[in-house]
C-alpha cells in the first residue's frame, strides 16, 4: 500500500533537483530511510516496500517544509 502526497504549490527547485522536486523521508527515530526525487507533478504516491508507522518527509530546498505521514496498512 502508498499514499499520495501533495507536492507543494510554489515549491522552489533545488540544483539537485533543477526541474522536480526532492525530498527526504525520515521515520519516528530520525532515521533518514528513503529519498524522492522525480519530475515536476501534483501528487506522487510513495510508502510500497516500507512497514506501517509514523514518517516526515522533508522538502529539500530554500523553502524546505516538514510533513508528517502516517501510513497505515
Amino acid at each position: 500500500m502508498s499514499t499520495d502526497i501533495q507536492v507543494p504549490k510554489g515549491h522552489k527547485n533545488n540544483s539537485d533537483c533543477p526541474q522536480g522536486f526532492a525530498a527526504s523521508v525520515f521515520d519516528a527515530s530520525g532515521r533518514m530511510v528513503d529519498e524522492i526525487r522525480l519530475a515536476p507533478s501534483s501528487t506522487i504516491s510513495w510508502g510500497e516496500g516500507m512497514s506501517p508507522g509514523v514518517y516526515f518527509i522533508k522538502s529539500d530546498g530554500d523553502s524546505s517544509k516538514t510533513s508528517k505521514i502516517v501510513l497505515v496498512k
